[in-house]
Parts: structure tokens; sequence; C-alpha cells
């Protein structure tokens, strides 16, 4: 194989993991905004790229759900996809940054309740 195959396995390892972190965003994105599929596409790549932290996270939740359930192999089956889609909308609700569902723009935090608490 040499250095040549190393690089080509590399960048498909590349390619592979952002194309998961692309279906984990694309249903997000078609499922919330009643738009067409190449506005859903374009938004969701930007989202992949531009969002470096939601992404981050968004793969070490798939690792760690993929860990769990294969450490606990119950918990697959009592909890199914619904355990990692719940952290999925978790972590888009809370760094994705999406118009309409930001947290940070649908729970500000004012002066006076900031004022109030101390």
């Amino acid at each position: 194989m040499g250095k040549i195959g190393f690089a080509v396995s590399g960048c498909l390892l590349v390619i592979n993991v952002l194309y998961g972190l692309f279906v984990a965003l694309i249903w997000f994105i078609e499922q919330h905004f009643n738009e067409s599929i190449s506005w859903d596409i374009v938004q969701t790549a930007r989202m992949t790229i531009a969002r470096p932290l939601c992404s981050l996270f968004l793969l070490l939740i798939v690792i760690l759900a993929a860990w769990l359930y294969w450490t606990v192999p119950g918990l697959a089956v009592a909890l199914g996809i619904a355990l990692p889609v719940f952290f999925i909308m978790m972590i888009i609700y809370s760094f994705g940054h999406v118009r309409g569902m930001d947290v940070n723009v649908l729970e500000p935090q004012s002066k006076k309740r900031r004022t109030r608490k101390k």
C-alpha cells in the first residue's frame, strides 16, 4: 500500500465522518423547516462545516452511545434510537444556532434576572 494507501484511507475516513455528521443533521433541518431539499442540503452542509463545536459534540455523543450500547446490550433494546436522537436534538438546540431554535435567543438571560438572583 505505502504512503498513498494511508493517505487515501485517511481521506476516506474524514469523508465518512463528515457524511455521518451530515446525516445526523439533515433530518433535523428537513423536519423543522418547510424549504426545498436543495436549501436543506446547503444549510446542513453549512452547519456541519461552520459549526465545529456542534459537530464535535455530535461526533462524541454518537461514539458515546455506540460504546454504551456495546457495553450494556440491554440498553439498546430498552431505549433504541431514542437516546441518541434526544442528545442530538439537545446539542443542535444548544450549539447549532439554527434560526428559530437557538437557546440563546429563546431563553435569554435578562439583566433583571441576573441582578435579582444575586
